[in-house]
């Protein structure tokens, strides 16, 4: 197969920084990223890092082939994402066919 678009994987479910922090959303298999954590851990597709320290998440953006490989996990997180026991914020219903 021929890829169409050679630099998509850098242009597709890019994680965001943590607002005033240096830390982005770091791909998982549950999402465990409150603001009142320090854990960073997302599960939907581009999502922003929003724990409350710089202590964990990743030290740069991830792309499209970080949340294949570390998210989509046989039918985990596909239509929509787990979010930890506990944790959050709370998936919503087709989050990740649904992501921007």
């Amino acid at each position: 197969m021929k890829i169409s678009a050679p630099k998509i994987d850098k242009q597709v479910c890019v994680t965001k920084q943590r607002k005033g922090g240096t830390k982005f959303g770091e791909y998982s298999g549950e999402t465990s990223n409150l603001s009142t954590e320090c854990v960073n851990k997302v599960t939907v597709c581009g999502m922003q890092a929003l724990g409350n320290a710089d202590t964990t998440g990743a030290a740069a953006a991830e792309t499209l082939k970080d949340f294949v490989e570390k998210t989509l996990k046989g039918d985990k997180n596909w239509p929509t994402s787990t979010t930890a026991s506990g944790k959050g914020p709370a998936a919503e219903t087709n989050d990740n066919a649904e992501a921007p």
